[in-house]
């Protein structure tokens, strides 16, 4: 089988040869007769990254039957970068990435290799700092608390936030020019924008799998952690698409949701002094918080339990010392 692997770098530098060197680990380790296509698109970064890129590329040309590196000039915003590398996949099934995330140690191909075109499969993430796994169970509640939704909720909730868990595997069905052109209208809310459409036009099978398959970097230089101009484009995005949404909802709860997700991006001071306020309208989050709150908390257990027999630590670690050697050839190359 042709599988496509998609990854989006942005000043990506430091990061990039990991990401690179977790797909190189699951294709020596789970790949069976399958083919690799590889598409990078870079979005005008100006740290090196493209040149990175393709001194690794050139030094493990062999592991894919094809490579599509796509680097922009200028910084166009997530969303254009991100659908002009997804317009280029060849393959049956494909694998989307950031170019500061990890596969992680699993069998992911198999698992891309047995997604149905019409599913959605929710993955837990794993989150990690350096080179150490997070494990502050706060920093999973709500993304765990997902996985009990109906699809009925998921659909709801897509008005008003990402309803579906980081890491989770989405078939080719809702991938198409479709979403892509929905996605080209925005900056840098890539995911929100493709789950607005994707639930709003499409039906679909949604399956649970308990068994992270990405690992995601926390840093300082997430997008959603950015300030000024990229701030803003944050705030207009959220704005664009909450006026969409409320074009297109009549039910008062879903309506409220929607406001208050944009008032919280256009006035954030004051939202923080009055969010306490607020809460009337979180009763649901909160509800299934404490239904489902031992359930959360022995799912987020037992995910840190396989991360240790599992040595995902070390993984991470084997990865970037791997990168380091990578980072040391090019500099002195």
């Amino acid at each position: 089988m042709l599988i496509s692997i998609v990854i989006t770098t942005y000043n990506s530098f430091d990061t990039i040869i990991d990401t690179l060197e977790s797909i190189k680990y699951q294709i020596n380790h789970f790949a069976v007769n399958d083919e690799f296509q590889l598409i990078i698109g870079d979005d005008g970064s100006t740290d090196g990254t493209q040149d990175i890129i393709k001194f690794y590329i050139k030094e493990n040309e062999s592991l894919f039957r094809n490579v599509e590196l796509l680097f922009s000039e200028i910084n166009r915003g997530t969303c254009k970068n991100s659908t002009g590398a997804l317009r280029e996949v060849k393959g049956e099934r494909f694998i989307f990435i950031s170019g500061d995330d990890l596969l992680s140690k699993t069998d992911v191909i198999t698992r891309v290799k047995e997604l149905k075109t019409n599913e959605i499969v929710m993955c837990p993430p794993l989150k990690f700092q350096g080179t150490h796994l997070i494990r502050d169970y706060r920093s999973y509640i709500w993304d765990m608390i997902s996985s009990f939704r109906s699809k009925e909720q998921i659909k709801e909730r897509a008005w008003f936030s990402c309803p579906i868990m980081n890491g989770s595997l989405i078939g080719t069905d809702f991938y198409n020019e479709d979403i892509y052109s929905f996605i080209d209208e925005y900056n840098l809310l890539e995911d929100r924008a493709h789950y607005v459409r994707l639930c709003e036009k499409y039906d679909f099978v949604l399956r649970i799998l308990r068994e992270p398959l990405i690992l995601y970097r926390q840093s300082d230089n997430q997008v959603t952690k950015a300030k000024g101009h990229t701030q803003q484009l944050i705030k207009d995005d959220i704005v664009k698409i909450s006026k969409y949404a409320l074009n297109c909802v009549s039910k008062p709860y879903i309506r409220i949701r929607i406001y208050i997700e944009c008032f919280k991006a256009c006035r954030p001071s004051i939202y923080s002094k009055i969010k306490y306020l607020l809460y009337i309208f979180f009763l649901e989050d909160i509800f299934q918080y404490f239904m489902y709150k031992k359930e959360i908390n022995k799912m987020t257990s037992n995910m840190f339990e396989r991360a240790d027999n599992d040595n995902i630590d070390g993984y991470i670690e084997m990865l970037h010392d791997c990168a380091e050697r990578y980072y040391f050839q090019y500099n002195n190359d």
